[in-house]
């Protein structure tokens, strides 16, 4: 029962990739770059919290999908219930947010629980990272593209 609803909320349509630009469209399944719907997420929470896992979707890893779960689940125990919504817009950390958290990391804390903390993704605070790690604080200004 709790499989079949939990199937029923997964949006994955496999989208064609657009051949001029050779990107694909979100949300699209068919390339293991997943984009899950708020609802999707907060039903895999549920199970995981009754001690459950959900069926985990083709293509995907079991190990891969259990961690996305339990970090949907982390963040949502450090902020709020809309942490794992997409708003589609992106956040413009400050200089001084970055830096602190890039601190953290140089302190000794390990990037994930920073990034989960934070409710970024960790590669992108690795990026952060590396950027002050070799370019120092002017490394972190945002860049035009």
């Amino acid at each position: 029962m709790v499989v079949r609803l939990f199937n029923a909320l997964f949006r994955g349509p496999v989208l064609e990739k657009d051949p001029y630009r050779g990107k694909a469209n979100y949300p699209f399944y068919g390339w293991l770059c997943l984009r899950y719907s708020y609802e999707f997420k907060r039903k895999a929470i549920e199970v995981f919290y009754q001690g459950e896992w959900p069926q985990t979707p083709n293509g995907v890893l079991p190990h891969s999908f259990h961690e996305q779960i339990r970090c949907w689940a982390k963040q949502e125990e450090l902020h709020d219930l809309d942490i794992n919504k997409f708003y589609g817009v992106k956040k413009n950390w400050s200089l001084d947010d970055k830096y602190e958290l890039v601190y953290q990391v140089l302190a000794g804390e390990s990037i994930r629980p920073v990034a989960i903390a934070a409710g970024i993704n960790s590669g992108l605070l690795y990026k952060w990272v590396h950027k002050y790690k070799t370019l120092g604080y002017n490394g972190l200004i945002n860049k035009p593209k």
